[in-house]
Order: structure tokens, then C-alpha cells, then sequence
């Protein structure tokens, strides 16, 4: 069965925010139950705490992956988010296939990003605790296609971390 939600557009932004992070803990929440993978027959949860951290599910591909993160400034345009009037900028991050599997891993999130996101919302977790599988500015490895995924629902892209490195690596 498919169920499609709509938001109407008179709704204010803070009421779509709340909708979106109750949508997001119901859904971490039906992909952590132990009972929904054994029922379903899913190879488990999306998100595995180990020891030493939460770690993301391993890799499908025989590629390691490469990340690097760069910001684009669009000096014609302010940044609609900012009061203080300054140009609008696009951070883009780019999962890509390497045979340098080594060097420092990427970090779930960029140090600026991780004071701003720790410890906030329903979950409460420390987000520069997991870890990727990705190495920070590996060189690429020769001319893969490109996949072009852009976050929904006012996801940040770190979200979509898993979904990335994985096809990167095939």
C-alpha cells in the first residue's frame, strides 16, 4: 500500500518543520525496530551502534569511496537564511570511487555543521560519533557516471550518507 502526504502551502514554515521531524523520527523509528526487519524480512537496521559508535551498514560495491565537500558562493544573490545580508552559498559534497583506501575518513558531518546539529531534536545523539566509510579527499578513481541526489523534506545531506558511499562503491 503507498500513501502519499501532502503539505499544504498555507501551512507555516515551523508547522512544516515539526511535520517533517515527526515524520523523521517515525520513520529512524520503524528502521531500528528489530521486529519490523524480522517481519519484513529486511536485512536490519539502517544505523548499527557499536562500541566505539553508531557506524553505517558496510558497503554493497567493491569500490572504497572518496569524499570531498566544497561550498559554491553565488555572489549575485544574498542568502535568503542569513540577516546579515551575505551571499547565497551551496555546500555540495561528492562521494566518489577510489582505490586510496587510506588517509583520515570523512566525518559524518563538517565541524560547523556538527555544533549546530548535536544534541538537538527528538533523538538526542552525538552525530560526530558515527562512522563513515568514505576518506576524506581520496583521489578518484577513473571516470564514474555521475548520480545527482539532492536531499527532500528538509533532510540535510549527511542524512543520506549510507545511500551515497553505497553507490559510490559500485
Amino acid at each position: 500500500m503507498s500513501t502519499i502526504i501532502r503539505i499544504a502551502k498555507r501551512t507555516t514554515p515551523a508547522a512544516r518543520a515539526a511535520f517533517g521531524v515527526a515524520l523523521t523520527a517515525t520513520a529512524i523509528t520503524l528502521v531500528l525496530s528489530p521486529s519490523n526487519a524480522q517481519t519484513r524480512g529486511a536485512p536490519g537496521p539502517a544505523i548499527t551502534i557499536e562500541q566505539d559508535g553508531p557506524t553505517l551498514p558496510p558497503l554493497t560495491g567493491t569500490a572504497a569511496v572518496g569524499r570531498v565537500e566544497i561550498v559554491l558562493t553565488d555572489s549575485g544573490r544574498t542568502d535568503p537564511f542569513a540577516d546579515d545580508g551575505r551571499p547565497r552559498e551551496l555546500a555540495v559534497w561528492i562521494w566518489y570511487p577510489t582505490r586510496d583506501a587510506s588517509g583520515p575518513r570523512a566525518s559524518y558531518l563538517p565541524p560547523a555543521w556538527a555544533a549546530l546539529a548535536n544534541n538537538v531534536g527528538p533523538l538526542m545523539q552525538d552525530l560526530t560519533a558515527v562512522s563513515p566509510s568514505a576518506y576524506a579527499g581520496a583521489r578518484l578513481d577513473g571516470r564514474p557516471p555521475v548520480v545527482v541526489l539532492m536531499p527532500g523534506l528538509g533532510q540535510p545531506v549527511a542524512s543520506y550518507t549510507a545511500l551515497a558511499e553505497d553507490l559510490a562503491s559500485h
